[in-house]
């Protein structure tokens, strides 16, 4: 993914004087390989290079690309992502309100789906659903595209979110379809990591391990830090359920950690671990991980899930 990541990044510069859409394009996939392998830096990289400008070191203001948030929706989404991830929702809430209210007309795909994210990490999990959903309708017009198992994928994220677990399975399930028809092994083993979160708030312990395993199987020999961190935190909260604490800790403590191939950078941010220090070891761990940890009101799903007693 960091080779990935680096090409994308130099496909965005070799862009920027003639095709600035091209450049947004590159850009925004270098984020999405660098938040996929963990890496913190990267990903920062690729949110202070706004397209059409020099990579000068200089963070970005993104007002004048939000301007025209349907033309280039990831102008809007990167700059409230960067202060997304310095723990700043008040400055992101603001950076992505012009894409929110464009997408009230919008019948793009893609800017929907932009605008979905942006509302599920902003807590507005009403408005994310309704989003995703306009998003899934649009791009089904033509079958299968390209962006149906990343739309389903944020789907299932805010259904779990709202503690709608039958109608997130059922749409991660899809997503899995969808990503196998279009040979998107990445994006189905997000849908795998996925499941196992699922299962795991139902206490369906084979289901888990085995969609767990699945993700395990392509996030390992590919850096998909994200997968696999999802992955593991689903394999954790059956242990957990069943009073195995233990073997709950062997596998979250790596994930806990900074550095190459722990953690997913979301969890293990001190910012946002301030966020947490409310909370009890045993509610942290029965919370689900994912690619926004830090929202306003905690994970991007409630801790629906407590353990069985003993």
């Amino acid at each position: 993914m960091a080779d990935a990541h680096q090409s994308l990044l130099l496909a965005a510069e070799s862009s920027e004087g003639h095709d600035v859409k091209g450049a947004e394009q590159a850009l925004a996939a270098a984020a999405e390989a660098a938040w996929a392998a963990g890496d913190l830096t990267a990903y920062l990289q690729s949110l202070e290079r706004p397209a059409g400008h020099p990579a000068n070191g200089t963070p970005p203001s993104g007002r004048t690309e939000n301007a025209s948030a349907v033309a280039t929706p990831w102008g809007a989404f990167r700059a409230g992502m960067r202060h997304v991830v310095l723990v700043d929702f008040a400055r992101a809430a603001r950076e992505m309100e012009p894409l929110l209210a464009a997408a009230a007309r919008a019948q793009q795909p893609h800017v929907l789906l932009y605008a979905g994210r942006a509302a599920l990490i902003l807590g507005d999990i009403t408005a994310a659903r309704r989003l995703l959903g306009r998003a899934l309708a649009v791009a089904g017009t033509d079958g299968v595209s390209d962006l149906t198992a990343r739309i389903l994928e944020f789907l299932a994220y805010a259904e779990l979110r709202a503690g709608l677990h039958h109608q997130a399975r059922a749409h991660a399930e899809e997503g899995l379809r969808a990503a196998r028809r279009l040979g998107q092994r990445n994006f189905g083993a997000q849908h795998h990591a996925l499941l196992a979160l699922v299962f795991s708030l139902v206490d369906a312990d084979g289901a888990t391990e085995h969609h767990g395993e699945a993700a395990l199987a392509v996030a390992r020999p590919h850096g998909l830090l994200q997968v696999s961190t999802m992955a593991e935190w689903a394999r954790a909260r059956a242990d957990l359920g069943h009073g195995r604490a233990e073997q709950a800790a062997i596998r979250l403590g790596p994930l806990l950690r900074p550095g190459p191939r722990r953690g997913h950078f979301g969890l293990w941010s001190s910012r946002c671990r301030a966020s947490w220090r409310r909370r009890s070891w045993r509610d942290w761990m029965m919370t689900s991980p994912t690619w926004s940890t830090c929202t306003p009101d905690g994970p991007p799903w409630a801790p629906t899930h407590r353990p069985r007693p003993n």
